[in-house]
């Protein structure tokens, strides 16, 4: 996504990363034809998008970790935190 880093700046400025906020979960996880919180441009399940973004660096910086394991992983900082997600400006 050629948005990618904005989308992950703001989420980071916004302090949206570790919310418990339901709605605003809901608006980063839902169908629709797009992502409230950014713009109407923005795709739906953005929080989707970006959680898989984490995983797939996650399992590149962890070639020793199965992709079950991944989802076995009960710390979800941990697979944050190992897996350097920052995408590129």
């Amino acid at each position: 996504m050629k948005n990618e880093a904005h989308v992950w700046a703001a989420i980071i400025e916004n302090r949206m990363l570790y919310t418990t906020d339901g709605k605003l979960i809901r608006s980063f996880m839902a169908d629709g034809p797009f992502t409230a919180e950014f713009s109407k441009e923005a795709p739906s399940r953005l929080g989707e998008w970006l959680g898989w973004q984490i995983v797939r660096k996650y399992l590149e910086n962890q070639p020793e970790v199965t992709f079950q394991q991944v989802m076995n992983e009960k710390d979800p900082q941990k697979i944050l935190t190992l897996s350097g997600y920052k995408p590129e400006k």
